[in-house]
């Protein structure tokens, strides 16, 4: 705008002021992840190992994003709640969204809602990089009799990436892990055996519905 000054025009500059911190955009393979109200069904077997027969349970969840938290500087936090809930290692968790992929956050006590909180939190290692890149990695165990091999790694499918491990071979306490990430789902589908917890599961997605406008 001008205005005019007695000695001749007098030319103001308008500045816009700075945006406010915005969180930067999320990998496509997991920002659904962090769509509050985002809803996902998933079919879901479990076996049980308790007792002899194994016991196998088949059944449909819903999952929910109820609660998003932007942590300035560092991320996203999200939590992530399934009806019914399942005794094991399912989509039901915490997840923090940091420079260097995705994380389960849920080791604190509660959602962390800032950086302190966030530190305090018991970060899992990496369950997925924002540029997955495909690798297969083998390493032989030979503390462990009879040796064992534990297995990682990352597979390309059609629009995303699978994360794997296989441990069980090496210690009971090692899982044998698989997640499966879409862009257009986040997590498509999953399994999760563990020797020592006498239990294993698989997932598929049955749909996904956004969040309401």
């Amino acid at each position: 705008m001008k205005r005019t000054h007695l000695f001749g025009t007098l030319c103001v500059a308008v500045v816009a002021a700075p945006p406010a911190h915005a969180s930067p955009k999320l990998p496509a393979h997991y920002a659904k992840l962090f769509e509050l109200g985002r809803a996902w069904t998933y079919d879901v077997t479990y076996t049980s190992y308790l007792e002899a027969p194994a016991k196998v349970t088949r059944q449909r969840v819903s999952c929910t994003v109820t609660a998003v938290v932007d942590v300035p500087a560092r991320g996203k936090v999200s939590k992530i709640e399934c009806t019914p809930s399942i005794d094991g290692e399912f989509v039901d968790r915490i997840y923090y969204a940091g420079p260097d992929g995705l994380h389960y956050a849920d080791g604190g006590d509660g959602l962390p809602r800032d950086a302190e909180q966030l530190d305090d939190a018991t970060l899992r290692g990496v369950l997925i990089p924002p540029v997955p890149k495909p690798f297969r990695k083998v390493t032989v165990d030979t503390t462990w009799s009879p040796k064992g091999r534990a297995v990682e790694g990352i597979r390309a499918i059609a629009g995303g990436f699978c994360a794997y491990s296989e441990g069980s071979s090496v210690h009971p306490d090692s899982p044998d892990d698989t997640r499966c990430y879409t862009r257009d789902a986040g997590i498509a589908s999953g399994s999760h055996r563990q020797l020592n917890k006498n239990y294993e599961l698989s997932f598929t997605l049955v749909g996904t519905t956004p969040p309401a406008r």
